[in-house]
C-alpha cells in the first residue's frame, strides 16, 4: 500500500494531467490522460480509485454538518428579527402606532437589528459558515472530477491491456 506522501505525489501528477486537460482542447486532454496512464503503474490508479470515495463521503458529511449549522444560525437570526419587528410594531405614542407604515417599521427593525450584538454575531457567523461551505463544495467538486478522471484512466489502462 502506498504511503501518504506517495499518495500526495500521485495526486500532484494527476492534477498536472487534469490541468493539461482543462487548458487544451478535449482531444489533448484525452492524450494527457493516456500519457498519464502509460507512465504510472496500475496500483497508483487503483489506490486513488479506492481512496477518493472515502474523501468524497467525508466532504459530503462535512458539508451536511455545515448546512445544518447554517440552518440553526438562520433560525436564531429569524427569531431576533421577529422579536424586534414585534416590539417595533407594538410601540405606541398617544394611542397611535409610533411607526405609522410598514416601510418605517421595516427601517426601524433593520436599524435595531444592526445595533444588536447577538444579531451581528449571528450574521457574521452565518457569513463565515456559508463561505466555508462554498470552499467545501469546491473541494467536493474537485474530488468528484478527480474520481471521474481516474475512472477514465482506469478505462484507458484496461483498454491498453486488452490490445
Amino acid at each position: 500500500m502506498k504511503t501518504e506522501g506517495q499518495m500526495d505525489g500521485i495526486q500532484d501528477m494527476m492534477e498536472d494531467a487534469m490541468g493539461k486537460m482543462s487548458a487544451n482542447r478535449e482531444e489533448t486532454g484525452k492524450e494527457a490522460l493516456k500519457e498519464y496512464a502509460e507512465q504510472h503503474p496500475e496500483q497508483d490508479v487503483m489506490a486513488m480509485l479506492l481512496k477518493l470515495p472515502s474523501d468524497i463521503k467525508a466532504l459530503e458529511l462535512d458539508l451536511l454538518d455545515r448546512k445544518s449549522q447554517e440552518d440553526v444560525l438562520e433560525n436564531q437570526k429569524s427569531r431576533i428579527e421577529s422579536e424586534t419587528m414585534s416590539k417595533v410594531s407594538d410601540e405606541v405614542i398617544d394611542g397611535k402606532p409610533r411607526f405609522s407604515n410598514e416601510q418605517k417599521r421595516q427601517a426601524e427593525t433593520a436599524l435595531r437589528n444592526s445595533q444588536n450584538q447577538e444579531y451581528k454575531s449571528l450574521s457574521e457567523g452565518l457569513l463565515t459558515s456559508k463561505n466555508a461551505s462554498k470552499k467545501v463544495e469546491i473541494g467536493l467538486k474537485w474530488r468528484l472530477n478527480q474520481l471521474s478522471a481516474y475512472k477514465k484512466i482506469a478505462e484507458l489502462m484496461a483498454a491498453g491491456m486488452r490490445q
